[in-house]
């Protein structure tokens, strides 16, 4: 059955505002530790897609133990917190310069 869209936009807002709290990570239900694999599927899961290759190069401390590095979730979960705080917003479409035309070229060429 569909759902009647809400005559007030602040319905819409509440409900966003839920589901983004809810789509937030609880280190309660996470592993205390998890190798580069398990931590690039949760990086990817809450915050952005990322390999198990390039948590290689972040500032984490990994413990080596039955040949597998690992580390801390939290301190996975904060540093991927930063970065994505860090990362500059931009937005999309098309720029004035992107839509002005130019003239044919003398030589008759496009």
């Amino acid at each position: 059955m569909l759902t009647p869209f809400p005559d007030n936009p602040e319905t819409l807002i509440r409900a966003a505002g839920k589901a983004a709290v809810a789509a937030a990570p609880d280190l309660c239900t996470l592993p205390r530790r998890v190798d580069r694999r398990t931590g690039a599927k949760l990086v990817a899961r809450y915050f952005f897609p990322v390999s198990h290759r390039t948590l290689e190069a972040w500032s984490l401390t990994w413990r080596h133990v039955n040949g597998y590095a690992v580390c801390e979730t939290a301190e996975l979960l904060a540093e991927a917190q930063r970065r994505f705080d860090a990362a500059p917003p931009i937005r999309g479409g098309k720029t004035r310069a992107a839509t002005r035309t130019f003239p044919h070229r003398a030589d008759g060429l496009a």
